[in-house]
């Protein structure tokens, strides 16, 4: 099995793209617990850090946004042109009926 953050987009199902916004971590280690081939947080600074390309798959990065103590964390689609730093889906966004 490929670790995702070795893995291309083709490779993982209905990929996105992570994003950190650094000033919102509160250095909980949610995500790196959840997804440590993925997260990694910071010894000095006590902030997370997207290890490799950042790539998850949706499902997974949705439980991983979700679950953010500091809701310091969005993905964005790939190849939507947002990969640049805008961020895409945020915590809660689409949960209201």
């Amino acid at each position: 099995m490929i670790a995702e953050n070795d893995a291309t987009p083709a490779e993982i199902a209905d990929p996105v793209r992570m994003i950190i916004d650094e000033d919102a971590c509160i250095g909980g280690g949610v995500c790196e617990m959840l997804e440590e081939a993925t997260f990694l947080l910071d010894d000095d600074t006590v902030i997370a850090a997207i290890v490799g390309d950042g790539l998850l798959a949706r499902e997974r990065a949705e439980i991983v946004v979700d679950r953010c103590p500091g809701r310091a964390l969005s993905f964005v689609e790939i190849g939507s042109g947002l990969e640049a730093g805008t961020e895409g889906r945020s915590p809660g966004e689409g949960d209201e009926d």
